[in-house]
């Protein structure tokens, strides 16, 4: 899984065999080990009973989930991104946070 911060935005490339991961365990998720030892760990999940999309925070990571049918349609068929709006959960500048998950097709040559 590739995670990329950008100007209040969480981006998630999954390749295709993370993609029928978090669809068949619920959760994919990358663990970096600092040199202190802390294990500060990112969690992309799916879940029936969210509206749409949330995120929670803790000291060792960051959970981002989204709603399991908006991800079942994106993950079986050709399309090839989703985007989860954080507006409703806006920071204290006022700023969204979006999330934008796509999955990460291998390069095709001609």
């Amino acid at each position: 899984m590739k995670i990329r911060f950008s100007r209040n935005n969480i981006r998630f490339r999954l390749a295709a065999t993370e993609v029928l991961a978090v669809m068949a365990d619920g959760l994919v998720r990358e663990d970096l080990v600092l040199p202190s030892g802390t294990t500060y760990t990112i969690v992309l999940e799916v879940d029936r009973e969210i509206e749409h999309g949330a995120i929670s925070t803790a000291q060792t990571g960051i959970r981002v989930t989204v709603n399991r049918e908006i991800a079942e349609k994106w993950a079986h068929t050709d399309q090839i991104s989703m985007s989860v709006d954080l507006s409703g959960k806006a920071t204290k500048d006022n700023k969204a946070l979006t999330v934008l998950i796509e999955k990460d097709l291998p390069c095709q040559s001609h």
